[in-house]
């Protein structure tokens, strides 16, 4: 089967776009294990889209939700219509409500939901890690833990055994350099890919630190291996009232041959 799809480079997490149909329904957690297994591509994640649903709608591969996907998503259907500026409406998996897309040429931002709790986890040693809790994800933040393979496993041990969130993120948050090295497991999928930048992580990461601020605006521009996501969050009274993450998004067509 020869598969059509748009790959989305967001700050470097390739994400491949796959048009769903009777083709690819049935044979999607394939289709992703065999797009990301292509080293020439680098693709991190690979979500499934019909263009046809009200709202259009992105399906990830492990039903999980991404922040990155989402906006990409948005652009690549921008680009379709001709518009280089404006709104429009998807929904995501992991995602309650359908959610709103800036463009601004090839820039995409995606309004986020502001839903989020905040708890922790036990590691075999009895260390505990703070989680920031987003609908469709689960973010544990690792600030100061060396982001490596060893240290990653405990850590998706104790996720596996005590969070229902059908994607977990390990963010190894380096608070000196300011800079964040994400690492991704959706569990149906059977994948755990350190990536190039994570939207949705830079927006958990964002909401706890700056869980102690009571209202105005926040604004960062995190620093990760494949370039910036910006966040943008607004608060009053103590809660969260609106976050979007955004920054440029390049798009190409490619093709892939797909054993039958």
């Amino acid at each position: 089967m020869k598969l059509h799809f748009t790959l989305a480079d967001p700050a470097g997490n390739k994400t491949a776009l796959v048009p769903e149909n009777e083709q690819t329904a049935p044979r999607r957690r394939e289709i992703s294990r065999r797009l990301m297994e292509d080293c020439a591509l680098g693709i991190e994640q690979v979500g499934f889209y019909d263009e046809s649903a009200a709202p259009p709608h992105l399906q990830m591969m492990g039903g999980e939700f991404c922040g990155n996907a989402a906006r990409s998503f948005g652009l690549m259907l921008a680009k379709k219509r001709g518009m280089q500026e404006g709104y429009l409406d998807i929904s995501v998996s992991g995602a309650q409500q359908p959610l709103k897309v800036h463009i601004m040429g090839e820039d995409a931002s995606v309004h986020l939901s502001t839903e989020h709790s905040f708890s922790s986890i036990a590691l075999p040693g009895g260390e505990r890690l703070p989680v920031a809790e987003l609908p469709g994800i689960s973010h544990i933040i690792a600030e100061g833990l060396p982001a490596d393979p060893l240290t990653l496993a405990p850590i998706l041990q104790a996720a596996q055994e005590q969070l229902s969130a059908p994607a977990v993120g390990v963010l190894f948050w380096d608070a000196e350099r300011r800079f964040l090295r994400p690492a991704v497991c959706v569990w149906e999928q059977g994948s755990t890919v350190f990536e190039s930048s994570c939207g949705s992580g830079s927006l958990a990461l964002a909401i706890y630190l700056k869980r102690e601020v009571q209202s105005g605006g926040c604004s960062m521009s995190i620093a990760q291996p494949g370039g910036r996501i910006r966040v943008v969050l607004q608060k009053l009274d103590g809660a969260l009232v609106s976050c979007k993450i955004g920054g440029e998004v390049a798009l190409t067509e490619q093709e892939a041959e797909i054993a039958e």
